[in-house]
């Protein structure tokens, strides 16, 4: 499918730009200058077309947000993620389109299409299309292009294949060669403690759950202290008391031969913050030069809020990112860092210390003086952040909402996490957030700000779900539950996550049904069933295998080129096939 690039740009004035386009294979790059004055411009439009794609083609698009994914056709598409850019973070929408982010991938009839941005340095792009249109857009924030002064855009990938995992592989490696991954090794296992105590948890807490993980045998190595050990949202070094001596606590996680991890939301801080008081100066102002207040022009926050965001474009809150970080890693000995509601650092909206910074551009930039005070051998975890942004940035990354033990959040979770499965060990580790083997009696504030309880009537099917999805992602494997109190049924379930190769899945089609790990002569199925009725399902293997029901410890015996089970309802099954001579 070939696609004629004719670029403009959306000015202030009634002026135009003037674009040099490079194709080389499957990357067209863009460059645009000012030819006769100063320009703010709004957008550029790098491709307007008749829509090539019938209405009722299958798209999944990719969202600005970690919470945001969409999927549909091209006349009717909806949000699967857990929030929509659009109406949750009310970022601008072109009336009569739908709009994606960075990626949109079609499906005619089992041929895809990928038209994607294979770089994201400085401008954060968009795929808009209805029956009628398609576009590939970059907001350009109306930043200036000044006289004479060529300009870099981003470059765009356009692909096809009759193989949805092929294209998605070719399409990573365009973009690492933009954005080199950040390595970390081994995988980062361990515990976090928000989906058993929330923000009240206590140091007491924590090291009863270590004692447990040593006590039971758990192959874990990190422990993360999530939200709530801080006094105020921006005062990170300042506890509540319930924890009183972070340092003291990190060195009790030490001497128990793990290593600490700690939450920290680095762009953001609440009014009533000693930093905010102390200097107001540091934050992303107002049209009047006063702070912008986050529930001017988005969701405020989900806790203590509305929050207030640090400017990375001025010098001082640079430094004060890295002496942050850097203090975290030499006095309480953490190299682990989750860095949540990291979207408050990546807003277009507000006037920065230098506002000819664009907002991808400021978050790099905050992102960078993390890495700098954090050092070497950090590991830093994106969460409820910008996906592109974040690319080359974080050591791992959050593909998914957060977790909750209700099946309908099981699933909802799964289905977000497979369409980004193809991310992991590519952009970043894969984090698929916790595994919870647990029923609980918890509540709390989700990302969204909304309440949920952390109890339910979970089958035993539907945790084995659950633990299916962790097996397919690859990634990073957190037990969210507490393990001073969890029953020795599961712990088998938890240890062999713990145990497993930390490879992604891949998928026998876009259903998402299948999905198949092959380690050595191994090949590992991950088997779903995410309907209300029970399913029978016939897979094909390669040649005689061994196959044996890793959940329910059941050896199947020989089978020879298929497999044929049948699926509970809301279950999920993981088969080791081992591959036999014939």
């Amino acid at each position: 499918m070939d696609f004629n690039f004719t670029p403009y740009a959306c000015c202030s004035e009634n002026q135009t730009l003037k674009f040099k386009i490079q194709k080389k294979g499957k990357i067209t790059s863009f460059s645009a200058v000012s030819t006769d004055s100063d320009k703010k411009v709004k957008e550029i439009v790098l491709l307007d077309i008749k829509n090539p794609f019938a209405a009722d083609t299958n798209v999944y698009g990719e969202g600005y947000s970690m919470l945001s994914q969409y999927s549909g056709t091209v006349e009717n598409m909806r949000c699967i993620g857990c929030l929509d850019d659009t109406v949750h973070y009310k970022l601008p929408k072109k009336e009569g389109f739908n709009t994606v982010f960075n990626m949109a991938l079609f499906n005619e009839n089992g041929v895809y299409t990928l038209i994607g941005f294979s770089s994201c340095f400085r401008f954060g792009g968009e795929i808009r299309f209805n029956k009628d249109t398609l576009q590939v857009v970059l907001n350009t924030e109306n930043k200036t292009f000044f006289a004479d002064k060529e300009v870099k855009l981003e470059d765009v990938y356009i692909s096809s294949s009759h193989s949805r995992e092929e294209l998605l592989a070719d399409f990573a490696r365009e973009i690492e060669k933009n954005h080199p991954r950040l390595e970390f090794t081994p995988v980062p296992d361990g515990w976090c403690s928000w989906y058993c105590f929330g923000p009240h948890v206590t140091e007491k807490d924590i090291l009863n759950n270590l004692d447990s993980i040593n006590r039971l045998g758990l192959n874990m190595r990190f422990v993360q202290i999530d939200d709530g050990y801080q006094r105020r949202m921006g005062d990170w070094l300042t506890m509540t008391e319930s924890f009183g001596d972070m340092k003291a606590l990190c060195d009790k996680i030490t001497e128990k031969g793990f290593e600490p991890a700690v939450w920290v939301a680095p762009f953001i801080a609440e009014e009533d913050s000693d930093i905010f008081k102390a200097h107001p100066d540091w934050f992303i102002k107002d049209d009047n030069g006063k702070p912008l207040s986050s529930d001017k022009f988005t969701f405020g926050g989900w806790r203590r809020a509305p929050w207030y965001m640090l400017d990375p474009t001025n010098p001082e809150v640079y430094n004060h990112l890295k002496e942050t970080f850097a203090y975290m890693r030499k006095n309480w000995g953490s190299r682990y860092f989750k860095l949540d509601a990291n979207m408050w650092g990546a807003f277009a909206e507000g006037v920065r210390y230098n506002n000819e910074f664009t907002s991808v551009e400021s978050y790099r930039l905050g992102m960078k003086a993390i890495l700098e005070g954090a050092g070497e051998e950090c590991f830093l975890l994106g969460c409820n952040a910008p996906m592109w942004h974040s690319i080359g940035a974080v050591h791992g990354n959050r593909l998914t909402g957060d977790i909750s033990r209700s099946f309908d959040v099981f699933k909802s979770v799964a289905v977000e996490g497979f369409h980004r499965n193809w991310q992991n060990n590519r952009f970043w580790i894969n984090d698929p957030d916790c595994v919870t083997v647990e029923s609980s009696y918890l509540s709390l504030v989700d990302a969204g700000g909304r309440k949920a309880m952390l109890s339910a009537d979970i089958t035993d099917s539907e945790f084995l779900f659950h633990a299916t999805y962790i097996c397919a992602v690859g990634g990073m494997v957190l037990s969210g539950d507490d393990l001073s109190n969890t029953s020795i049924e599961r712990l088998d379930v938890l240890k062999y996550l713990l145990s497993s190769e930390h490879v992604s899945a891949e998928f026998d089609d876009d259903s998402f049904k299948v999905g198949r790990k092959v380690i050595g002569k191994k090949e590992i199925l991950c088997l779903f069933n995410r309907s209300d009725e029970a399913e029978d399902l016939k897979v094909n293997i390669n040649g005689l295998c061994s196959v044996y029901d890793v959940w329910h410890k059941r050896d199947m015996g020989n089978l020879k080129d298929c497999v044929q089970v049948k699926m509970e309802p809301h279950s999920g099954l993981v088969l080791e096939c081992v591959k036999k001579e014939d």
